[in-house]
């Protein structure tokens, strides 16, 4: 169990250093400074640690250079932690089985093995609301971490607007540093009225299966 639960994190920072993330070193820069050593033959790896704000190169030697990357306070947000209640979530992949996306147990899992176009997941809230973020969470299946995310809010089904979209490896990293027994992104976004929330996963490999084991729309 502690095996996985330190890997939950893990893997998500080998996606974001494989993908040069700059978000991989937030998390461990939120209490104090960081310290990180990086190989001389890692020139990529070498290259994105030098480009973070307020790097300093502190050390060189024996083919390992030293780095200074100053605390980096989280920055503002207006995500709050009130969970919208979901009215259903619906998807063209797996559509039998969506409904534990929203059953509050991180044990069940959603998984969409369909092309890109089909992997949508659309949570409806019944009415249109203020809603600011949302939050999505692998549980215990680590192995399988999507790099990117697009999240999108309608009133009506029809019209979407992109509320977030990039990269969510900072999030999933800060979250399994805060809790290691399950993977959780919190993605927050500038308040809207909106009764649908749409997540789906974006340039991943092919062949990419999307696990989900819970979603949740957060209120403002």
């Amino acid at each position: 169990r502690l095996y996985a639960e330190l890997m939950s994190s893990m893997n998500a920072l080998t996606a974001a250093s494989k993908t040069a993330d700059d978000a991989m070193f937030a998390p461990f820069q939120r209490q104090q400074d960081l310290h990180v050593v990086v190989d001389d033959r890692e020139a990529g790896l070498m290259d994105l640690t030098a480009r973070q704000p307020g790097a300093v190169l502190t050390a060189r030697g024996n083919g390992l250079t030293h780095y200074r990357l100053p605390r980096r306070a989280r920055p503002d947000s207006d995500v709050t932690d009130r969970d919208l209640p979901i009215l259903t979530v619906t998807s063209d992949c797996g559509p039998s089985s969506v409904g534990v996306t929203h059953d509050g147990d991180e044990r069940t899992r959603w998984e969409c093995r369909g092309n890109a176009e089909r992997q949508a997941l659309v949570a409806d809230l019944g009415v249109a609301q203020p809603v600011n973020g949302v939050a999505y969470s692998l549980g215990p299946y680590w192995w399988n971490v999507p790099t990117e995310l697009v999240v999108e809010t309608s009133s009506d089904g029809a019209a979407w607007e992109i509320m977030r979209t990039g990269s969510i490896l900072g999030p999933l990293i800060e979250g399994g540093l805060a809790d290691p027994r399950v993977l959780r992104a919190t993605l927050p976004f500038a308040v809207r009225l909106a009764r649908y929330v749409r997540i789906r996963p974006v340039n991943q490999p092919e062949g990419f299966v999307w696990f989900v084991s819970e979603i949740e729309v957060r209120g403002a």
